[in-house]
């Protein structure tokens, strides 16, 4: 378990690594290029798909399941995004790791889950046939439920997010490469942020002001990441001079 870059998270833990694009956002994928850098070592791993093109291809799916003894070795409890470098919902993913990720992380409540991906059809599908899992059927408070949303073209992603019985949902609008029309309604958490990479697409910060205006009047938790583009620069997390950083309140405690 790495403590990471990511600002809205702790921890970041990478049970599975490897993904293949969906939608204008994974132009610029920053953990593709992790997997390339990390070929070595991703390599001697079998793909979940085992094939000759995917044994070559250090970005094919990859599952680490001795991952798991990483995050119940620590006690104190720890917002965790789990998986920075590929995505649950892949449909390549079998339905028993994905079960083995869900059955522990109910049963290791201590931390706080941070889930998202670009393929909500599959969470939702994957939820509803196992409301079994989770206390009272529906996904509990410590465990976060998200999708990407960079575009208008793919804001469908957040209907379908709204449908997952889920105490947490929330939407990540980056990398932001559009002028957004969002309903927010019943959403948990709204996270903005530029793509952050060299020759990353520019992000204008009227698109992100009105997600935070919107944010505001409708007292949903808002988190301005960092603008486009790449290396640090002095206010690079602020919009209009200030950060924000809020985030979700779960039974009446800010996690």
């Amino acid at each position: 378990m790495n403590t990471t870059k990511i600002e809205w998270a702790e921890k970041s833990v990478n049970i599975l690594t490897g993904c293949t694009p969906i939608s204008t956002g994974c132009r610029r994928c920053y953990a593709a290029g992790f997997g390339r850098r990390l070929k070595a070592e991703y390599l001697k791993r079998a793909p979940i798909v085992d094939t000759p093109q995917n044994r070559a291809n250090p970005f094919a799916l990859r599952y680490w399941p001795e991952k798991f003894a990483e995050i119940a070795a620590r006690k104190k409890p720890a917002r965790i995004f789990m998986d920075s470098m590929s995505d649950w919902f892949h449909q390549d993913v079998p339905g028993d790791i994905l079960r083995n990720l869900f059955t522990f992380m109910v049963r290791v409540s201590r931390h706080t889950y941070m889930i998202l991906t670009k393929r909500p059809d599959r969470m939702y599908g994957y939820v509803l046939a196992n409301r079994g899992l989770f206390p009272d059927g529906v996904v509990p408070g410590h465990i976060w439920l998200g999708t990407t949303v960079e575009h208008q073209s793919v804001i469908g992603r957040v209907d379908v997010l709204r449908e997952i019985p889920a105490k947490v949902q929330f939407v990540s609008c980056e990398p932001l490469l559009g002028p957004l029309e969002l309903d927010m309604r019943g959403l948990s958490w709204i996270i903005v942020g530029g793509e952050r990479a060299l020759g990353a697409r520019p992000m204008d910060i009227n698109w992100a002001r009105s997600l935070r205006d919107q944010a505001v009047r409708e007292g949903i938790p808002f988190f301005f990441k960092k603008h486009s583009g790449c290396g640090e620069k002095e206010g690079q997390d602020q919009l209009d001079g200030c950060q924000w950083h809020q985030f979700p309140t779960v039974n009446g405690r800010v996690i």
